[in-house]
C-alpha cells in the first residue's frame, strides 16, 4: 500500500499586450490568482493468487483559487510591473473524489489480461486572458471524465502484441472557445458540454530477421456530444446542430509502421537503419468546426553508426521526407481583421512544418 498527503500553493501573476491594427489600437489585460490545494491518497495491490491482482485507490482533493483579473482594454495592465486596473474580483473552491479499481491476470508470465475503471478531473477555475470585457472571466466548473478499459499484452518470444479497448465519459467539458471578436480573436473559457469517446488501438512489434524488426500501431476513436450547454455552432440556439458537431483534435483513424534494420560492421560498430510512416486523419480545430487540423502522412527515415563501446554515434536522418504541411491552429477572425476567409492565411493559422534533413553525432 501507498498512501500520503499532498499540498500545493501558488501566487500567479499574468498580464499581455497586443498590438492590433499597425499599432492602430494597443490593449492589455491579465490579472492575478491565490491558488491552494492539497489531497490525500492512497492505493493498493491486493494479490489474490500468483495470477490474479486487483488494484484498488482513491484521492481526494480540495481546491480555492481567488482572483483578480483585468480585461483586455487600454491601459489594462503595466507589463513592467504585472500591475492592473482589475475590474473583477471572485473566488471559488471546488472538491473531488477519483477512485480507481483495476484487476489484472496473468495466466502464464508471457500473457497479461486486464481491466480497469478510474475517474480523474480537470480542476475548475478563471480566465486571465479575458478578451471580451462582456463575457465574466468565470468560475468554470471543474470536467471529470470516467474512464473504462480492457486489454491484453502478449509476449510471444521476442514478438509481442498489446490490445485495448476503452470507453470514456466526460462531464462538463472545458473548452477555450476561439470566436471572432472585437479584438481579432476571443478567447473564452466555458464548461460547453457532456461526451463521450470510445476507441480501440493495437500495437505490436515482430522480427521477421534476427537482425530485422517491423512494427506498427493503429487507433481508432469516436466522439459525440451528449448534453451540450453552449451555442458550440454560434448560431444562437443550442439544438441538434451542436450535438452533431465534431469533437475538437479528435483524428478517427491513426496508424502507422516501421521497418528496423541492424548490421554488424566489423570494428566500425553497428548499423541501423530504420524507415517509418504514420498516418493521422483530418480533426475539428475549432467547436464549431469551422477551423481544422488537416490529414497528415508522415515518413521519416534514418541511418545510424553506433561504435562498438558506445562512445560515439553518428545519424543521418531526415524527417516529413513527403513534405506535408501540418497546421497547429485555424481560427477565423472577424471583418475587420480580414474578412472570411482570413484565417486560411498562414500568419493566422498556427505553424507551417516542411520537410527537413540533418547529420548529427
Amino acid at each position: 500500500m501507498t498512501t500520503g498527503l499532498y499540498y500545493f500553493s501558488q501566487d500567479l501573476r499574468y498580464a499581455e499586450l497586443r498590438n492590433l491594427l499597425g499599432g492602430a489600437r494597443i490593449v492589455s489585460g491579465g490579472g492575478t490568482q491565490d491558488q491552494t490545494t492539497w489531497g490525500i491518497f492512497a492505493s493498493t495491490d491486493w494479490h489474490f493468487t500468483d495470477t490474479l491482482t486487483l488494484n484498488l485507490g482513491a484521492r481526494y482533493s480540495w481546491e480555492r483559487k481567488a482572483v483578480r483579473v483585468s480585461a483586455l482594454r487600454a491601459n489594462g495592465c503595466n507589463l513592467d510591473t504585472l500591475i492592473c486596473a482589475t475590474n473583477f474580483a471572485d473566488a471559488a473552491k471546488w472538491r473531488g473524489f477519483t477512485p480507481k479499481i483495476g484487476l489484472q491476470w496473468k495466466p502464464d508470465d508471457d500473457t497479461q489480461i486486464y481491466g480497469l475503471y478510474t475517474r480523474g478531473f480537470r480542476s475548475g477555475g478563471y480566465n486571465l486572458r479575458n478578451t471580451d470585457p462582456a463575457v465574466p472571466p468565470g468560475p468554470f466548473n471543474q470536467e471529470t471524465q470516467d474512464s473504462f478499459e480492457l486489454g491484453a499484452k502478449k509476449q510471444f518470444g521476442r514478438h509481442r502484441i498489446n490490445l485495448a479497448a476503452f470507453y470514456n465519459r466526460m462531464k462538463d467539458l472545458q473548452r477555450e472557445i476561439n470566436l471572432p471578436g472585437p479584438l481579432g480573436v476571443s478567447q473564452v473559457i466555458r464548461n460547453t458540454a457532456d461526451a463521450t469517446i470510445k476507441g480501440v488501438e493495437a500495437e505490436g512489434q515482430f522480427f521477421l530477421l534476427s537482425n530485422l524488426v517491423i512494427s506498427g500501431q493503429l487507433g481508432y476513436v469516436n466522439g459525440q456530444y451528449r448534453n451540450v450547454q453552449f451555442d458550440l455552432s454560434g448560431d444562437g440556439v443550442i439544438n441538434d446542430v451542436d450535438r452533431a458537431l465534431k469533437l475538437p483534435r479528435l483524428s478517427p483513424w491513426t496508424y502507422g509502421v516501421g521497418l528496423t534494420y541492424d548490421q554488424q560492421l566489423g570494428e566500425l560498430g553497428t548499423a541501423t537503419a530504420r524507415v517509418s510512416f504514420t498516418h493521422r486523419d483530418k480533426a475539428a480545430f475549432t467547436d464549431n468546426n469551422v477551423g481544422f487540423l488537416q490529414g497528415a502522412d508522415m515518413l521519416d527515415a534514418s541511418l545510424t553508426l553506433a561504435t562498438d563501446n558506445k562512445h560515439w554515434r553518428f545519424s543521418i536522418y531526415g524527417r516529413n521526407l513527403l513534405n506535408e504541411v501540418t497546421i497547429g491552429g485555424d481560427t477565423p477572425l472577424p471583418a475587420a481583421f480580414g474578412g472570411t476567409g482570413a484565417s486560411l492565411s498562414p500568419l493566422n493559422r498556427g505553424r507551417v512544418i516542411g520537410g527537413e534533413v540533418a547529420i548529427s553525432f
